[in-house]
C-alpha cells in the first residue's frame, strides 16, 4: 500500500513540470535578494503572494501570505537547491508545501535603474530555458506589506501560469529533481556570484495546499 502510494504521489510530481493543470499555481515574490555565493544549506528564503491563490475557484490564501522555502544545498556560488516549506495564512497556522519552484523572472514595472536587475537581465523578451528531465535536472517583512499597501505588486507581471523556466533572466537555468521526496528545485547560473533581487518573480507549481 505503501509503495502505491509513493508511486502515486512521484507521478504527481513528475507532471508538476509539465504544468498539469490540477496543479495549484502560487505566483509569489521573493522578499529579500537571493545571493548564489553567501547561500549555504539550512537558509530560509522568504516570499509572499503577489496573487490570491486559488483552486478550483475558491481562494485558498490571500494576497500577501507569507511563504517560505529552503536552501538545501548551494555550491560554486552559481548553483541553490530549493525545497518548498510551508505558508503562513495567520500567526501560529502552518501549511504544509509541496511542490516545484516552476519558474521565475525579472521583477515587474520598471526596473531599468536597478544595478542588480541591469546585471542579470536578458535582452530576449522571455527566456524558457526549464528542463524537465526526470530524475530529473525538474514572514512578509514591513517592505513586503507597503509594497501590497501602496499596489506596486499590481505592476505587469512577466508570469504567466504556463511560464517555465528563467524569464528575462539571462544565464540562468531551471532543473527539477523529481524521483525522490522532497521535490527539489536547481537553479544554475552560468556565472559564479549570481544573484536574484528582492522582488523577482517566482511562480510555484504544488499539490493543492490542505488548508
Amino acid at each position: 500500500m505503501r509503495r502505491i502510494i509513493a508511486v502515486t504521489f512521484m507521478l504527481f510530481l513528475m507532471t508538476l513540470a509539465a504544468g498539469a493543470q490540477q496543479a495549484a499555481l502560487g505566483f509569489c515574490a521573493l522578499d529579500k535578494t537571493l545571493d548564489f555565493k553567501t547561500a549555504k544549506a539550512g537558509d530560509k528564503i522568504a516570499l509572499h503572494l503577489t496573487r490570491d491563490l486559488v483552486v478550483k475557484g475558491k481562494t485558498l490564501m490571500p494576497r500577501g501570505t507569507a511563504f517560505s522555502a529552503t536552501v538545501v544545498d548551494a555550491k560554486d556560488g552559481n548553483t541553490v537547491s530549493i525545497v518548498l516549506d510551508k505558508a503562513t495564512p495567520a500567526p501560529g497556522q502552518e501549511v504544509p508545501l509541496i511542490g516545484i519552484i516552476a519558474a521565475v523572472a525579472t521583477p515587474p514595472g520598471d526596473m531599468t535603474d536597478d544595478p542588480l536587475y541591469g546585471m542579470n537581465r536578458s535582452s530576449e523578451a522571455t527566456q524558457r530555458t526549464g528542463n524537465a528531465s526526470v530524475t530529473s535536472v525538474a514572514s512578509s517583512g514591513a517592505t513586503v506589506q507597503t509594497a501590497i499597501l501602496k499596489g506596486k505588486t499590481d505592476a505587469k507581471s512577466n508570469l504567466q501560469e504556463d511560464s517555465s523556466g528563467a524569464i528575462g533572466i539571462d544565464g540562468l537555468k531551471l532543473n527539477w529533481i523529481l524521483d525522490k521526496r522532497p521535490a527539489t528545485t536547481v537553479l544554475n547560473a552560468k556565472k559564479k556570484n549570481f544573484k536574484l533581487a528582492e522582488g523577482t518573480e517566482v511562480l510555484l507549481r504544488m499539490a493543492p495546499p490542505q488548508m
